[in-house]
Parts: structure tokens; C-alpha cells; sequence
């Protein structure tokens, strides 16, 4: 339910409902938690309804703007105002990936991507390597 858009809530579905769903992907992704966290279904469903998605300019301030756009657009709910089709959304991600630091386009560090059990994971499995007898 936390990736369905306002139309399929009225029992209509479409291609744009696809990129509802990657706007909140994004919206997540840049906001750094869930965009429905602290709602009950019926508090999602009568948001959608309402045309009330909370905005990531205010969950994530200091996000790029481009970034804010994308999603925003991603997430109009009104299907005139979304993007027409992925490859509309896909061009301005690209924009915005293309006007990064050289930094992004290097290989990320692995135990930033991980999950935090993950990450405790990789730490434990380092000092028993490191723990080995012969290991340097």
C-alpha cells in the first residue's frame, strides 16, 4: 500500500502509476526513511484521496533540488502533472546524476550501502580475519 498512487486508490491503474511508485522509491531514498512511516493504512489512503503527499523539501532540506523536482513531479498526483513516462523521468535523473562531482561516478564504499546489521556484520567478520593466526 506504501507505493500505490492516488489513481489506483480510485481503482484505475496506468502506466504513470508505475512512476507514483519510483517517486516514492526516490522520495525514500533521498529523505533517508519511509515516506508513509508513521501513517496507518487509512491515514495513507485518505492522504492519496486528498492529493496530500508530504513534500521531501520538508523532510530533507538540504536536498538538491533537482533531486526535490524530480520526485515532486514523480509524485503529482494529479496524472497531468507527473511525468508522461519513465524515459521523461529517467532524462532528468540523468541531468542531475551528470552534474555530479567526479566523486559519485568512483566505486562507492560497500559498508555505506549496507544496512546497519549489515555493516555490524562486516566489522565482526573483519576482526575475526584479522584475529587469524598468519593474517597481517
Amino acid at each position: 500500500l506504501t507505493y500505490i498512487s492516488p489513481e489506483q486508490v480510485h481503482g484505475v491503474a496506468e502506466a504513470r502509476s508505475d512512476l507514483f511508485a519510483v517517486g516514492v522509491m526516490l522520495w525514500e531514498a533521498v529523505a533517508g526513511r519511509r515516506l508513509w512511516h508513521d501513517r496507518s493504512e487509512a491515514e495513507i489512503i485518505s492522504a492519496l484521496v486528498q492529493a496530500t503527499v508530504p513534500p521531501l523539501a520538508q523532510a530533507a532540506p538540504a536536498a538538491d533540488p533537482a533531486l526535490v523536482a524530480a520526485a515532486d513531479c514523480a509524485l503529482a498526483c494529479a496524472l497531468d502533472q507527473r511525468y508522461p513516462s519513465a524515459r521523461a523521468m529517467r532524462v532528468d535523473l540523468e541531468a542531475w546524476l551528470a552534474r555530479q562531482p567526479d566523486a559519485l561516478a568512483q566505486q562507492p564504499d560497500p559498508a555505506r550501502l549496507q544496512l546497519p546489521t549489515q555493516r555490524l556484520k562486516a566489522r565482526e567478520l573483519r576482526v575475526v580475519i584479522q584475529a587469524r593466526p598468519g593474517h597481517r
